[in-house]
């Protein structure tokens, strides 16, 4: 009796240890990929969320981009690259658990959504890796919670242009009740203009 309860405390033992690795996403025990919260910013026109990756296993600590849901636009979610500051791609803002994402090619890639054509931006397609990973590790998408915030109301501030200096929108402005909201995104963040739509003819 001693000796089958000590060989099911084994066998348990070691399918634990064997499925261990497949509960860490990195040799840190921490996950490879996630998102922040999201954020609205009135003064900004738009909502975003922070994607923190790594771009190997064995990475210590996150780098990040940011995930940019411009009020004029409320059916996609734009990734960009602080580094770089440009936008490389982007997805339904609502995916429903489908893996479709339209990746920019790099010349397409640019610091302002006005300079790229919507006719630019590929039909959605499967999630691209893991910036800068070499493991074929994709992107996972934000989580299904980010609300669709309506565009200002016509007379309101134009999205292109930016506030005076120092002023604060009003709490909660455009936002849905309990979302979040900042004065200001976060250093790295696009300004105003850079998620603003093209301005009209």
């Amino acid at each position: 009796m001693r000796r089958s309860v000590l060989a099911m405390l084994s066998a348990f033992v070691l399918t634990g240890l064997a499925a261990a690795p497949a509960l860490a996403d990195s040799i840190y025990g921490t996950p490879r990929q996630y998102y922040s919260g999201y954020t609205h910013v009135p003064s900004h026109n738009y909502g975003y969320r922070t994607y923190y990756f790594k771009p190997t296993p064995d990475y210590a600590g996150y780098q990040h981009h940011y995930v940019i849901y411009p009020q004029h636009d409320p059916h996609h979610a734009y990734y960009y690259n602080p580094e770089t500051q440009a936008y490389w791609g982007r997805c339904p803002s609502q995916c429903h658990g489908q893996p479709l994402y339209s990746l920019l090619r790099p010349i397409h890639r640019k610091s302002s959504l006005a300079e790229i054509p919507v006719n630019r931006f590929p039909k959605p397609g499967p999630l691209p890796v893991v910036p800068g990973a070499q493991d074929n590790t994709v992107l996972d998408l934000a989580p299904d919670d980010t609300p669709v915030v309506a565009a200002p109301a016509a007379g309101a501030l134009p999205t292109a242009a930016a506030p005076p200096a120092g002023a604060a929108p009003p709490p909660g402005a455009g936002a849905p009740a309990g979302v979040p909201v900042a004065n200001a995104p976060p250093v790295g963040a696009p300004p105003a203009a850079a998620a603003a739509p093209p301005a009209s003819p």
